[in-house]
């Protein structure tokens, strides 16, 4: 097991997220008008810790190697809907691209906050047949302490819509199972291309292309399920092939996101022709405060890496910035944490029983 991060680690982690959030606080504060810096002011508590990186990517695209760390979907859904309604008060200088881009982030969040949980109350409804159990879970997730980081410039909100939205299409049983499993692949494409843990979504999608695989339809019975396994073996064959194929499609639908973006960030940053591209002031900012820009080949220590699910440059970032790794976290000191979500993992245990045997009844 490796061992956490020293004192020393997580004072430069966070010296990071200070430096980070200095870029914005002086980069520009010449160019911001009153309005700005009202907006500045009473939204302030949204844009801390990761929604400086968020802001910063929505605002410049990926500059610096350590925001790599953070997915392209968010950021640029900020950003698509900031140039939707902002550019003509951006280009008559009423309000800066940094105040546009933060309240497009907050009205982002808080709009996918309340259909995550309008989605959430229906998957929950559908599973449980219970109105009651249906609206604590609505509230659990609405009020809990954590609720802040759907406020916030956070992915959260976001990638909690779209992983639901995924979950519920899998579950909704008034269409096609192929054209449900389709509307699955894309919002978990997006969920995976909004957070790293996204990938763990296709998990939902084996869970019901299992489900599908073994309880086949009766066709001297439509409205029943067989086994699959007390079919002909053609069938068995047949139906093995269907499910490797659309397991197989599923990973490269998912992936294929995060794949072009890794493709795309490890040309740019490993093209010295790109450090050029750089506005002065961030690069300026970045010598200050040894921050490595696009370009510098020379420090960054990835560009012959290749990947097909993760990107090239993930490993090495969150190793360098964050100082994490693939199960770094699973440590004999942190199985309190591990304890503290026994109740998750129940609840997760008990959605899963539920659907199995909503689908044996069938």
């Amino acid at each position: 097991m490796s061992s956490g991060p020293s004192g020393h680690q997580k004072f430069h982690v966070c010296e990071i997220f200070s430096r980070q959030r200095s870029s914005f606080q002086v980069l520009y504060v010449q160019e911001l008008t009153r309005l700005d810096h009202l907006i500045q002011r009473v939204f302030a508590g949204f844009k801390r810790w990761d929604a400086v990186h968020m802001l910063h990517i929505a605002q410049h695209e990926y500059v610096y190697e350590n925001s790599l760390a953070f997915f392209p979907f968010y950021p640029m859904t900020i950003r698509i809907l900031s140039m939707a309604w902002a550019t003509p008060f951006v280009h008559f200088g009423i309000l800066h691209v940094s105040s546009a881009l933060l309240i497009s982030a907050v009205a982002i969040n808080l709009g996918c906050f309340i259909a995550a949980a309008a989605v959430l109350y229906c998957i929950v409804r559908k599973v449980s047949h219970s109105v009651k159990q249906a609206v604590i879970a609505g509230l659990l997730f609405s009020a809990n302490p954590a609720s802040i980081f759907f406020s916030a410039a956070y992915t959260e909100s976001l990638y909690c819509l779209l992983t639901f939205t995924g979950i519920w299409l899998l579950l909704e049983d008034n269409h096609p199972f192929f054209m449900r499993y389709l509307g699955s692949l894309l919002c978990f494409s997006l969920a995976y291309a909004t957070r790293s843990n996204g990938l763990i979504n296709l998990g939902y999608v084996g869970f019901f292309c299992l489900t599908e695989f073994v309880l086949c339809t009766d066709p001297e019975n439509p409205s029943q399920r067989r086994v699959i396994f007390k079919r002909p073996v053609p069938v068995i064959i047949s139906r093995t092939a269907v499910f490797i194929s659309r397991m197989v499609l599923a990973v490269l639908s998912v992936s294929l996101p995060i794949f072009v973006h890794g493709r795309r960030q490890q040309i740019a940053f490993c093209s010295q022709s790109s450090a050029s591209s750089v506005p002065a002031a961030l690069q300026r900012f970045a010598a200050e405060h040894k921050l490595v820009t696009v370009g510098r080949t020379d420090v960054i220590d990835w560009c012959n890496v290749t990947s097909s699910v993760f990107p090239p440059f993930y490993a090495s970032v969150q190793s360098k910035y964050w100082h994490v790794s693939l199960f770094g976290y699973w440590q004999l000191r942190k199985i309190p944490c591990f304890l503290m979500a026994a109740p998750a993992f129940y609840v997760v245990g008990f959605g899963a029983r539920q659907t199995w045997h909503r689908a044996l009844s069938k």
